[in-house]
């Protein structure tokens, strides 16, 4: 029993003076080792955690050395170990939720430093060209709002609200463009895209609301 919990240790004469103290100080710094990481995991600190998973892993390596070895019993190795592995496995298990991916809409607005209505389109320009439409939009918004006259960014703006899906704002808007120029063919053009994917949206709307209705011929018969 003895050798099986402490291994060869127990035979005399297998360590000297200075292998003990060696093996007593790699013992109390792996104690120390296993504490930060385990602080930090604890803490939920990004290095922590990885830190705590490294630890865990090469002290179940540096186990089965010694159990290999002889440093220690087969007992105490076996034990020792399956509680670092179930250790690891919780660590691992328990902090799944802190790497999931959870998807939020931000809410965006323009850039308050601006003055004029030109700067504002100038600015959902720049947006645009980088494909972020949320925020041009934004930036056009604000320049209609200044200067609600102008054509061009009306027609920005509307092409904005379709390419973020909201195609009853777009048409809305496209319309008093139209209203102010009605001699522009690209908003005769970019009305009708609005139109056909308001008709398409209102297809698939329908196809998921309509269930077919299966009627009995008993009960539903007229009598």
């Amino acid at each position: 029993m003895p050798r099986a919990l402490f291994g060869e240790v127990t035979r005399a004469g297998f360590l000297d003076g200075r292998t003990a103290t060696a093996l007593f100080v790699l013992g109390v710094a792996r104690i120390a080792a296993i504490a930060v990481a385990w602080f930090g995991a604890y803490n939920r600190w990004r290095w922590g955690y990885f830190a705590g998973v490294a630890v865990m892993v090469i002290d179940l390596a540096y186990q089965a050395i010694v159990g290999v070895s002889g440093l220690g019993g087969w007992l105490t190795t076996a034990l020792i170990g399956l509680a670092s592995l179930g250790a690891l496995v919780l660590l691992v298990g328990a902090s799944m939720d802190d790497f999931a991916i959870v998807k939020v809409r931000f809410a965006v607005q323009a850039d308050p430093r601006l003055k004029s209505a030109d700067a504002y389109f100038r600015k959902g320009v720049r947006y645009k060209d980088v494909g972020m439409w949320a925020l041009a939009v934004a930036n056009f918004r604000e320049a209609v709002g200044r200067a609600p006259q102008q054509v061009e960014y009306l027609r920005w703006l509307g092409y904005g609200y379709m390419r973020i899906a909201r195609p009853e704002r777009a048409l809305t808007v496209l319309q008093e463009a139209k209203r102010l120029a009605p001699d522009r063919p690209e908003l005769d053009e970019l009305i009708s895209l609005v139109q056909d994917m308001l008709a398409e949206e209102k297809r698939r709307t329908q196809e998921h609301l309509i269930e077919p209705l299966w009627v009995d011929p008993v009960v539903d018969r007229d009598v």
